[in-house]
């Protein structure tokens, strides 16, 4: 169970996320995040010392739990490299549809300062799925030049399609179609 100080931090968070998703960064006051938390400016500098350091928070709380299901998918090492891909790629799918406005947030990339917390998570995941490719490669089963672009444009493929659909899209359908097409891509042909 949450204390109240770990509480209202979180619906600080909360309330900010959707702000932050439905209007750009730089028009989201603190004043605002105050009223629809309903408490007052001063409250929000006991957890966070700016918006750029709220913000910065969001991102990494955010990154750090699809991280965190990414590694336990790549250290499992019990799937073929594909299966593997596509259940990351559903884990990607699936957090970004069951927080739309956290998808909307890492998409807009209207970042505040750079962070290098938050770009050793970015590099960490990136890393281990490229790591998944790379056994694809040596296992003969794909081929690919640059694993890490690869991971890029496919986790900017899930972001894009998850963070403006009109209807949320089934997860295992689009990771499914997603990894089908990166696949047809990446599988050595006989």
């Amino acid at each position: 169970m949450q204390r109240p100080d770990e509480q209202r931090r979180a619906e600080i968070m909360r309330v900010a996320a959707a702000l932050f998703a439905a209007r750009p960064y730089h028009e989201v006051r603190l004043d605002d995040v105050a009223a629809a938390a309903r408490i007052s400016k001063g409250a929000i500098y006991t957890y966070f010392g700016s918006k750029d350091e709220l913000y910065l928070s969001l991102l990494k709380e955010s990154s750090s739990r699809v991280l965190t299901e990414i590694r336990a998918l790549c250290a499992a090492g019990v799937a073929s490299p594909e299966d593997t891909l596509r259940r990351v790629l559903r884990a990607f799918v699936r957090f970004f549809v069951e927080h739309p406005q956290l998808a909307r947030l890492m998409r807009t990339g209207q970042l505040p300062p750079p962070d290098a917390e938050l770009e050793a998570l970015r590099a960490e995941g990136i890393e281990l799925v490229a790591g998944v490719i790379r056994r694809g490669i040596e296992a003969g089963r794909m081929q690919d030049r640059h694993p890490r672009w690869t991971v890029e444009l496919l986790v900017g493929a899930v972001a894009e399609t998850t963070a403006f659909a009109e209807e949320p899209p089934d997860p295992a359908e689009l990771a499914d179609h997603i990894a089908d097409v990166a696949l047809h891509g990446l599988v050595r042909r006989g």
